[in-house]
């Protein structure tokens, strides 16, 4: 049962309810990960402007995919590993690679750089290495994608944290943190 009550996206007024018409018009319908973080109209409001930012930066759907996922299994995040790897099937992210990028692999120079960088980020709470820093730049990542992969990783850490606080209730395939192999 889940700890924060999801917002009723029909029942909400005002700014809330212009958010949830947006997300709707996006994905069909207002996820419960989405409805849980609209209990905190500010926060949803902080969520979608940095998600939809993001969304227009210099990161592929794929890779933006592919780093929640990364996010989502480090963080034991069981709700957004589900719905992220239902995103990345979307976006054209292969199973293997949807796999792989729970252990922070992929196929590719680039998508390795990313997930590396990833995965230094997180460990190292961004104090990462020369040398980290190094292989992302040898990934040929620019500025302005070593920024956008730290912003990601912040946001998709945001919402593994709220949704694992709140216990919000699956409305994806489950997809179980944890149990990489």
């Amino acid at each position: 049962m889940p700890r924060i009550t999801p917002v009723d996206p029909s029942t909400t007024e005002g700014r809330s309810t212009e958010l949830f018409d947006g997300v709707r018009q996006a994905f069909g319908t207002v996820p419960n990960g989405v409805a849980t973080i609209g209990a905190s109209t500010p926060a949803l409001e902080g969520f979608m402007a940095v998600n939809l930012a993001l969304a227009g930066g210099a990161l592929r759907p794929a890779e933006r995919e592919q780093i929640a996922i990364a996010v989502a299994e480090f963080n034991g995040c069981t709700y957004c590993l589900s719905a992220h790897t239902a995103a990345a099937d979307a976006a054209g992210v292969s199973e293997q690679d949807r796999s792989d990028a729970r252990q922070f692999r992929a196929s590719g120079a680039r998508p390795q750089a990313i997930l590396g960088l990833v995965e230094a980020l997180l460990e190292q709470r961004g104090g990462i290495d020369d040398g980290q820093f190094a292989a992302a730049r040898e990934g040929d990542l620019t500025d302005a994608e070593i920024v956008e992969v730290a912003a990601q990783v912040s946001l998709s850490t945001f919402t593994n944290f709220v949704n694992r606080a709140a216990q919000t209730e699956l409305d994806f395939p489950q997809v179980e943190a944890g149990a990489a192999a």
